[in-house]
Formats: C-alpha cells, sequence, structure tokens
C-alpha cells in the first residue's frame, strides 16, 4: 500500500504547489501530457527540466518508465545545461541510464543498476545539503550515485522512452526515506 504523508504547506499556510516538467524549458522535440508530468522525445538526446530546482534540502520523487524501453536518463541538471543533447553529457547533468549505467560529462559507468524495464519505477534522492544525489530502483537502495553537487539542480529526463514524474501531487509508490521532503515543491 503507498504511503503518503500530509500535503506540505508553505508558511503562509496555504498548500504548496509541486514540480511538473517544464513546457518552457524542454527541446523542441519533447512531448508532454498527462498535466505535464509525462515526457517523451524523437531523440536520445532531448531533455526537459522541471519546473522547480533545489540548492539546499533533502527531496525526494519519483519516475515510472512506460512503453518500450529505448534510450533514456533520469536525473537532475543545471538551468545553464543545453537541453538539445542528453544532459549527462553536460559537466553540470548527473543520472542513470535505460542500461543502468551512472553518467556526468559524457562519462558512463556500468553497473550503478541493472538495465531498465516497462514499469520500473526510480526513486530519486537528492541531497543538497550532502550535494549528493542516489536512484533508487522499484523501492530497492543503491549507493550514492554523485557526490560533489553544488548550486541549484533541476530533476530532468532525456530520451525516446515515455517517462512520468511524480513529485509529490499524488501518492508515491514507496516510502519516502526518513529525513526527506515528500515531493518536489
Amino acid at each position: 500500500m503507498p504511503k503518503h504523508q500530509p500535503r506540505p504547506v508553505s508558511s503562509s499556510g496555504s498548500a504548496v504547489t509541486y514540480a511538473t516538467w517544464n513546457p518552457s524549458d524542454k527541446a523542441p522535440n519533447v512531448t508532454l501530457s498527462n498535466g505535464n508530468l509525462t515526457a517523451v522525445g524523437l531523440s536520445s538526446g532531448d531533455c526537459v527540466r522541471a519546473t522547480v530546482g533545489k540548492s539546499s534540502g533533502k527531496w525526494y520523487w519519483e519516475v515510472t518508465t512506460a512503453g518500450t524501453i529505448n534510450s533514456f536518463g533520469v536525473g537532475v541538471t543545471t538551468s545553464g545545461t543545453t537541453i538539445t543533447i542528453a544532459f549527462t553529457d553536460a559537466a553540470t547533468g548527473y543520472g542513470v541510464i535505460d542500461i543502468g549505467w551512472k553518467g556526468n560529462n559524457g562519462s558512463y559507468t556500468a553497473g550503478y543498476t541493472s538495465a531498465y524495464s516497462t514499469g520500473d519505477i526510480m526513486g530519486i534522492l537528492l541531497d543538497m545539503d550532502a550535494g549528493t544525489i542516489e536512484i533508487r530502483r522499484n523501492g530497492v537502495a543503491n549507493s550514492v550515485m554523485f557526490s560533489g553537487l553544488t548550486g541549484t539542480f533541476y530533476p530532468a529526463v532525456q530520451g525516446y522512452t515515455n517517462l512520468t514524474a511524480n513529485f509529490g501531487a499524488s501518492a508515491f509508490t514507496y516510502s519516502v526515506p526518513s529525513g526527506y521532503n515528500s515531493g518536489l515543491y
């Protein structure tokens, strides 16, 4: 049964607005649907960033694969990273690609996880207080994927595969790790 924490409220007491994929911050060939929560591109380098970036705090969100698994990446990048190339090819992009390799600055390391399948859920743990990112697969913890992140980072996806984000407006499939904010807002 999915666990959902109470909806966060702002300092003024109103409900927060959760992130979506940003229709103004995407490659021209990226198509958004499902209230800007599902993204798919026409090439492996077609990227989109979320509407919210973070420079501090600990944040958790999920991304689910659908359809044919074909050349995708999930992770984080800065606002200055080019969105018409794979963000994992940039010095300021950090993520995991469809074959389970972690990537940054065009350098890829095999074995972070096994290759992804349709329906897999990636739980992204962005800890900007420690400067780390971890991506869990179907609730199974992995090691920290990258450390040393400084600045403001935005969730990002790239590629041909249908990728649907849950930034917290709906119940998460897996439990939010202790100490992390439930969603991105």
